[in-house]
């Protein structure tokens, strides 16, 4: 069954990928005025009535005792979120993320192979400062709220619904945009069976991002203006209670237009004191979005 959805969810993301070919055909647009990164918030949402389905691709590989070869994996990730505008302020969107991970122990030998749904995402977000000091300059602070729901596929969920809470700032000036934001996980269960990446475990975490947006292309926006060229840098962190904290750099491209995106970045660890999960070793993401 797992197996047979995990399939489902790869044939979602290349029927989105064929919508965007088609939309490169179409007539112009105009780029968005306050832009997201890929791997983080930020303070912009779906105007109203508006719906934004986000299929990303996430590959990342760990290891749980950097002096060895010990418990060596290797995940795939198919993340899907649909969004939605309930008014100009107010959006709430929801995330079904669809694995499939490999591990063995030790420098050789077999790979065991699990596939399934981890933990889903309910989340509601509010605008509550909005500041457009220009035609394509503005300055935003959300706050954000939800709740993590168990799956229910033993492999991968925590087994416990998890509520957080965060804010996140957005400041685009120019060809520059910032991001930055905070969230704070409370994680009622006993985690996830190898928490990869962070935030999934028995403590509780907090999540905290901050991006640079470069907009590359063009210089300035025109009537011909068809989409615009962003090189993106984040940094994404998890500290958990227990102690663990890691810190992600990652370098991307994005090319977004009014109604889809197209985006890639890698991350590199460049922090870690990690004592009860695996440390990442390196991660590649790619991703679609679409507004209709």
């Amino acid at each position: 069954m797992f197996t047979e959805r995990f399939s489902a969810s790869v044939l979602s993301v290349w029927s989105a990928a064929a919508v965007v070919v088609a939309a490169l055909a179409g007539p112009a647009v105009q780029p968005a005025t306050a832009q997201e990164a890929i791997n983080s918030p930020a303070a912009t949402q779906p105007s109203r009535g508006t719906w934004v389905l986000r299929n990303q691709v996430r590959y990342l590989e760990a290891r749980a005792d950097p002096r060895s070869e010990a418990r060596d994996f290797r995940q795939l990730t198919i993340w899907n979120s649909l969004a939605y505008g309930i008014s100009s302020d107010l959006s709430a969107s929801f995330e079904l993320p669809v694995v499939h991970r490999s591990f063995r122990d030790g420098r050789s030998g077999p790979r065991d192979r699990e596939t399934g749904i981890a933990d889903l995402n309910a989340t509601l977000k509010w605008r509550i400062y909005q500041n457009d000091f220009g035609p394509i300059d503005t300055s935003r602070v959300s706050l954000l709220g939800g709740l993590q729901i168990r799956s229910g596929d033993s492999e991968f969920t925590s087994d416990s619904y998890d509520p957080f809470v965060g804010a996140v700032w957005t400041y685009v000036h120019g060809r520059h945009g910032v991001n930055a934001s905070g969230r704070y996980k409370f994680n009622t269960g006993g985690g996830t069976r190898f928490n990869l990446g962070g935030g999934d475990g028995s403590a509780d975490a907090l999540l905290y991002d901050a991006s640079y947006l470069y907009r590359l292309d063009p210089e300035t926006y025109t009537a011909e203006t068809r989409g615009v060229w962003y090189a993106v840098v984040e940094l994404s962190g998890v500290y958990e209670t227990n102690g663990d904290n890691e810190l992600m750099i990652a370098p991307g491209i994005m090319y977004e237009a009014r109604t889809w995106t197209v985006e890639a970045s890698f991350q590199l660890p460049i922090w870690q004191d990690l004592d009860h999960r695996p440390e990442s070793r390196f991660g590649v993401v790619v991703g679609l979005r679409l507004q209709f």
